[in-house]
């Protein structure tokens, strides 16, 4: 069954691959894309995107450079790509474990504003509103990311 999707992104690296995962996949009906702000403002975000579905042949350089920026300042191996990951999951659901969990969206923390909080262990006694992604089977991910490049060009 094809899924119509409206992918709704801040384009930074995560999300270009995101789209372009979207694209190539005939189980989903890339029905648009809209931006937000997030990673960089409106414009950007929004220039962005039109970049990345318009070049599709980009999707080696960019990851290139984000795997080094993380590696600089975080010291991670490899970049997250947080993103694409849930429109894997959208295409085959079985590539992402889920739990039930309670998740909330901090609006008055002081340095949290905006940020979710996911209450995986109970600690709040709040009910689960939302199936919260805890694992993934990387092999099949990056094999889906990877023919989704090669049918793009």
């Amino acid at each position: 069954m094809v899924i119509p999707v409206l992918l709704d992104c801040d384009p930074g690296h995560d999300d270009a691959m995101a789209i372009l995962l979207a694209a190539a996949s005939p189980a989903i009906d890339l029905l648009g894309i809209t931006t937000v702000a997030g990673n960089q403002t409106l414009p950007k975000t929004t220039l962005n995107a039109r970049r990345v579905c318009t070049a599709a042949g980009i999707c080696v350089e960019l990851l290139t450079f984000f795997a080094g920026r993380y590696r600089r300042v975080f010291g991670f191996d490899a970049p997250p790509l947080h993103d694409p990951v849930a429109v894997a999951r959208v295409i085959d659901p079985a590539m992402v474990t889920t739990v039930e969990a309670n998740v909330a969206v901090e609006l008055a923390g002081t340095h949290t504003r905006g940020a979710t909080v996911v209450d995986l262990h109970g600690v709040t006694g709040r009910q689960p509103n939302a199936r919260v992604a805890v694992g993934l089977d990387a092999d099949r991910f990056w094999d889906l990311i990877v023919a989704a490049v090669a049918t793009l060009g």
